[in-house]
């Protein structure tokens, strides 16, 4: 009976130590309370930016799921196509340009031969 109540007081004094401990370590807690944002948000003035609940900080411009390497990329690709569909274009207009500018020409000089006949 005594190693009964022995072992009952060494197991309740090691729940008191462990919850003691718990807690302990939940009052030392500390939460970051720096004035900058944390990664990725930045700084910024422009109230729409801001992210819910964190006044002050915002997204950035690029996406931090994508490195800078990857933004490049995207970037040259975007350039390339729109170079493509600019010069494409460029050759459409001049292409009807002198097509109609001939048509009228032709147009002119079938009136002219009919005309003469």
């Amino acid at each position: 009976m005594y190693f009964c109540l022995h072992m009952t007081l060494v197991v309740g004094f090691l729940i008191f130590i462990h919850f003691t401990k718990i807690q302990n370590e939940v009052r030392e807690l500390k939460f970051n309370i720096t004035p900058k944002c944390q990664s990725p948000l930045v700084e910024t003035d422009n109230s729409l930016a801001y992210v819910e609940g964190v006044d002050g900080c915002g997204l950035p411009c690029n996406s931090p799921l994508f490195t800078k390497e990857e933004h490049e990329q995207v970037q040259r690709f975007t350039q390339t196509l729109v170079a493509m569909c600019l010069t494409t274009n460029l050759f459409a207009v001049v292409r009807n340009l002198t097509l109609s500018h001939l048509m009228e020409v032709v147009l002119i000089m079938s009136i002219i031969k009919s005309l003469r006949s």
